[in-house]
């Protein structure tokens, strides 16, 4: 193993206008046994790599003449400074500042004001990584007359690439297990106040659409890799479509977007093909479609060619801003947005680059038609194989209780990670559940033998012994306990693995409730006790046996109720909500509805319920 230690020969180049900046660190990276240089301009920066010097450099990003992102730009066009590691450090923390930077080949990015543990723990894991790489270099370069040598050098860039993005996507996805995790348990909380559920909702929902952002980037990852396969399953295509219309009607209808669905006839209901990509592609073009879109119509049209029965077509128009013909050619390159998508300040420039390639991965190509000010039209085939009917899923309620006198099962949890573990054990002994916890395989071992758990939530990547080692080892003593592995791993290959090593099965984390659930009662025949189904709209409101004007207009003044109307005609939720505490406390139920209606931004159902105050 060579010897990667802090030496004279790694060179730092730090590039930063900012004098206290540039002094402060050479001093000391300098102590630390690097050799520095520093300069105030991107041009002699550029200048000093393309002479040899430097072997990693940090970057600021604004700085006079060429900025930072130019200057990164030159040097990884170029090839004798293309593989100098480039760790930028900005007082720029946006998301779209750090994606930019990463997509012009940064290997890391620090924010301003920045930590001294965290500059020189980044740079000495980076000048290692460099190291490591000259001295894989140097033995690859001796072998190169070799084609058997080179191929299997090929081959173990490949695995080590699957290797770190399997580690990466267990790194990302784990703590966002916890955090909606937790969100869920405490929803479950029926005594928190609506504000408090408001908050829970919102943080719940900024997770899922970080969870959403890391995905993406992980999903561009995965097709540079060569690691995009298609999975082909049977699934009931009418049953997709009926839930894209219900997450996207209540979105057109908050901004008076009408929002249709027309299927041909001939659309098959049951299909053949990658459900999760096909699902994830419509979905990214529509919500393109609805954000970019702000009065008119956006319409998904399905079609089947009689004339080539494998072929499905899929059509979404709107009638929104339009893209330039200039934008038109780069509108599937990864990162890049249209100007009307950077003015938005939202995304990451991903979505159509995924679209496409998981289409091409499915048969065929998507194609774009757009006039500026006039909408957009994006269209693609792709080739299904015939389908077999499949049951409709059972309804999802919540969970709160097993089936009285039967014998409580015990479930291990296996977890390095204290919150996860918590999340996991509340849960399960709310519903109740016995519970043990494990901090590693050799401790699940221990507690396996000591205590014969039913069933073993099974981590797989953890300190000490990790749960595959963990796994074979009771496997071999026991088949009768259920293993069912937790993973943030999404890559076919690993999920074979991993059921090769003796899990019974696997689920992806973040993961939600319902299908924990079932993977239990699948494994261990349990029946549940469920929470009441919620009342219709009808009942909340109680215009069932209750006209809602006298219900409110008892206690609530006419000016009250024109107020009401008047802020939902505006779609103004803050107002309404204020409005809402007004209502004495006997009335909880009908305002809860009207709260409930606010938040699915149903102010149209709202003026309805009000009109016949203003008549």
């Amino acid at each position: 193993m060579p010897d990667l230690s802090p030496t004279t020969q790694d060179k730092i180049l730090i590039v930063d206008d900012v004098l206290d900046n540039l002094e402060l660190l050479s001093r000391i990276l300098t102590r630390r046994g690097y050799a520095v240089r520093s300069v105030e301009r991107g041009s002699e920066a550029i200048a000093i790599a393309r002479s040899g010097w430097a072997d990693l450099i940090l970057l600021d990003i604004n700085m006079p003449e060429i900025d930072g992102y130019e200057v990164c730009r030159q040097l990884k066009a170029d090839p004798n400074t293309s593989s100098i590691p480039v760790i930028f450090l900005s007082a720029l923390d946006q998301v779209l500042d750090k994606v930019n930077a990463f997509s012009l080949g940064g290997v890391d990015y620090i924010t301003k004001p920045f930590q001294i543990k965290e500059v020189i723990a980044r740079v000495t894991t980076h000048l290692q990584l460099r190291n490591l790489q000259k001295n894989l270099e140097a033995q690859v370069a001796s072998r190169t007359n070799e084609l058997t040598r080179a191929l299997q050098a090929a081959k173990a860039a490949n695995s080590a690439k699957s290797i770190f993005f399997s580690q990466i996507t267990h790194e990302l996805r784990t703590p966002m297990n916890a955090i909606i995790g937790f969100v869920q348990l405490m929803q479950r909380d029926e005594s928190l106040s609506r504000e408090h559920q408001e908050q829970l909702r919102i943080i719940n929902h900024s997770g899922e659409h970080l969870m959403a952002l890391i995905n993406d980037v992980l999903e561009v990852s995965k097709i540079e890799a060569g690691l995009l396969v298609l999975e082909k399953n049977n699934f009931d295509l009418y049953r997709m479509l009926q839930g894209i219309e219900e997450m996207f009607r209540l979105k057109a209808q908050a901004k008076s977007l009408n929002f249709v669905i027309q299927r041909s006839d001939h659309v098959p209901q049951y299909v053949q093909t990658d459900e999760q990509k096909l699902r994830q592609v419509l979905i990214n073009l529509l919500a393109n479609a609805v954000k970019f879109t702000p009065e008119g119509q956006v319409t998904l049209r399905i079609n089947y060619n009689l004339q080539k029965t494998n072929q499905i077509t899929f059509e979404i128009e709107d009638t929104g801003h339009g893209i330039t013909a200039d934008e038109l050619t780069t509108l599937f390159a990864p990162f890049v947005q249209t100007e009307i998508g950077r003015k938005s300040q939202s995304g990451t420039g991903l979505g159509l680059s995924i679209s496409r390639q998981y289409v091409q991965l499915m048969g065929g190509d998507i194609t774009v038609k757009s006039r500026v000010n006039q909408g957009s039209t994006f269209s693609f085939d792709i080739y299904i194989d015939a389908g077999q009917p499949v049951s409709s899923l059972p309804e999802q309620r919540r969970v709160i209780g097993l089936q009285p006198n039967l014998p409580a099962p015990r479930i291990l949890v296996v977890e390095d990670r204290w919150e996860n573990r918590q999340f996991l054990t509340q849960l399960l002994e709310m519903v109740g559940f016995r519970v043990k916890e494990a901090v590693d395989g050799q401790e699940a071992i221990k507690l396996w033998s000591s205590w014969s758990p039913n069933l073993i939530l099974m981590d797989l990547q953890m300190p000490v012994m990790d749960g595959y080692e963990a796994t074979q080892h009771i496997k071999r003593l026991d088949q009768s306990v259920v293993i069912i592995a937790l993973t943030a791993s999404k890559f076919r290959e690993q999920k074979q693995f991993i059921l090769s090593s003796g899990c019974d099965d696997l689920m992806n984390i973040p993961f939600n409730e319902a299908e924990l659930w079932l993977k239990i009662a699948q494994y261990l025949k349990v029946k549940y006790i469920y929470a009441q189904s919620p009342p219709s709209l009808n009942t909340q409101l109680g215009l069932d046996n209750l006209n809602l004007e006298s219900t409110l207009l008892a206690v609530m003044p006419s000016e009250w109720m024109q107020q009401l109307n008047y802020f939902a005609t505006a779609a103004n939720a803050k107002e309404i909500l204020n409005l809402l505490e007004q209502v004495p406390d006997e009335h909880s139920g009908v305002v809860n509805a009207i709260a409930k209606l606010v938040d699915d931004f149903c102010f149209e159902q709202i003026m309805d319920l009000t009109q016949t105050t203003n008549r």
